[in-house]
Order: C-alpha cells, then structure tokens, then sequence
C-alpha cells in the first residue's frame, strides 16, 4: 500500500485555521514514512518504495496477534533526530542497520494514522474515526515493548506551536482536517504540510555519478562548508537543469570550489539542508566565507 500525501500549505494557511477545531495540527519528522503491517504471518516494514526493511529494525518485527491484520502509517527515525541516521537504518544493509541500532539506539515510530484494524478497513471513515483506532493500536503495542509515539494533535495557538517546532529543529507541521477519508497513494489537500524554505550558500565540492537517465552525467552537487578553518563535507543536491547538469558534467573545474546558492527546508542540527535544491553560482562570494558556524 502506497501512503497518502500532502499538499502544500503556508504559514498564511495556519493563520486562517487558528480557531478552526476541526483542523488540527501536528508535528512533522524529519524521518523515513513508513507503512506498518502487523501479520500472523510476519509484519511488513514497508517504506515509500514499497521496500519491506523489517530485518532493518527487529523492535519492530514482535508478531502481535491481537493485531493482526492491523495496517497503521508513521514516521520511523533515529533516536538521535538525525536524517543521516534515519537513511542508515531505513537505507542500509540489515546488519549495518541492526549494528548500528546496538551501537546508538533502537529506531523510533511514530505513529499518525490507522487505515486498517484488525482487517477492519477504515481508509473511507474520517480521520477523528482512525483517530479512536489508532490510539488502540498504539496502546497495544506499547504493552508489548514497541518503541512507538502517538501523533500529538494541537487544536489552538497554532502558528505559536509552528515556530516552536521549528525551534526543535523539525521540519514544520501538518494541517489534518478531521472529517476526510484517507486517499491511500495520493496527494490530497486533507493534510497540508507547513515548512520554511530558505536559502544558503556552500561550496561545491565534487559531483557524484548520475543514474538512469542521467547515467552519461553528474548525478548530484556534493557541498560543503568551511568549520573550523577546514572545508568539510556536509550533503548532496540536485534540482539542476538539464542544461545546468551538462555544462556541470562537461566543465566540472567551473564549478568545483566554488560558491552556490541552495534553496532548502531550513537546515538539521548538523548543517544539513533538509530537501535542498540547486539555485545557481554565487561568483560574486568567496568560498571562505561559507562558514557552517553562521548557520548553526
């Protein structure tokens, strides 16, 4: 089963549900969506690929009978908040992932909607509806030792909640309107999601290969940042033009130690940009001035 999606909201748009109760808003992980299926037979860890990774995170993979045929979507993530962390999990080999959870902490569920209860379907019922589900689902499941959350829903002062989400370093909120079904692998306006974008400027640094059908050029901007007085490596882009990506693949010594201007979802603790995409050149800023200090 694919998840259901969000469209995008503002911050104008919480302003004009402040008062509205039945548009509730929630908090937004910066982690890895995941389609929980609990199964006599064995529970599907499923991410948005489709991927089954319950070998990845054995605290989920406890068969639990008085849920089977339970269907629940959440946000899995690292116990230390770190997206890096999230993709070793969710994205490696399962004895890198087990390893590494032995090592730092077992991953973290969080648990937002119900679309099937024990073979119920409830996809067409409202979400106040699966709401009352999944609170039983989650009930349960902490019994058993499952490291999960519930969702918590705010009902007032939203906009003040946003900005201080924003202040934990997460990604934003999600608008949920009460009274609509779940559109399982669709894009609907029955959540709205609520995030910054800004701007920075990093040096690039190296470009990793592309794939598909970008397999002939440059697949991503690798950049960095100067810490310390050392030009470190911090993450990957893409979100270049066809045309920008040639040039980039042609020319690599034009843009390689250099300055460019990134849009992103605000950064994570580490400098990280959430979601980043490839604005243009910066040939007017120095590389040494792409400080990682002055965005943290």
């Amino acid at each position: 089963m694919k998840p259901m999606l969000a469209n995008t909201g503002s911050e104008e748009t919480l302003k004009t549900i402040e008062s509205n109760r039945f548009k509730p808003v929630a908090m937004k992980k910066d982690g890895y969506r995941i389609i929980f299926h609990l199964k006599d037979s064995g529970n599907l860890v499923q991410t948005r690929s489709g991927k089954n990774v319950v070998k990845n995170v054995p605290k989920l993979a406890t068969i639990v009978p008085e849920l089977h045929d339970t269907v629940l979507d959440g946000e899995g993530f690292a116990p230390t908040g770190y997206l890096g962390d999230s993709k070793t999990i969710f994205g490696s080999y399962p004895e890198t992932a087990r390893r590494w959870q032995e090592v730092h902490g077992s991953v973290k569920l969080l648990l937002f909607d119900c679309v099937k209860f024990k073979g119920l379907p409830l996809a067409q019922e409202h979400f106040s509806e699966r709401r009352k589900y999944l609170q039983k689902a989650y009930t349960i499941l902490r019994t058993h030792g499952f490291p999960v959350q519930l969702e918590k829903l705010i009902y007032s002062n939203k906009s003040r909640y946003y900005k201080q989400v924003l202040k934990q370093g997460e990604e934003g909120v999600i608008i949920k309107e009460l009274s609509r079904p779940y559109t399982a692998g669709k894009r609907t306006d029955a959540w709205l999601k609520v995030k910054p974008r800004d701007t920075y400027d990093f040096v690039i640094m190296d470009f990793t290969q592309g794939t598909g059908k970008y397999s002939n050029m440059i697949g991503a901007v690798v950049y960095g940042g100067y810490l310390g007085g050392e030009l470190v490596e911090i993450g990957r882009s893409s979100g270049m033009t066809d045309s920008e990506r040639l040039d980039m693949t042609k020319n690599p010594n034009k843009y390689i130690g250099k300055v460019a201007e990134f849009e992103a979802q605000g950064l994570t603790k580490y400098g990280v940009m959430r979601h980043p995409e490839y604005l243009h050149m910066r040939p007017d800023k120095n590389p040494i001035d792409c400080q990682v200090e002055d965005y943290l």
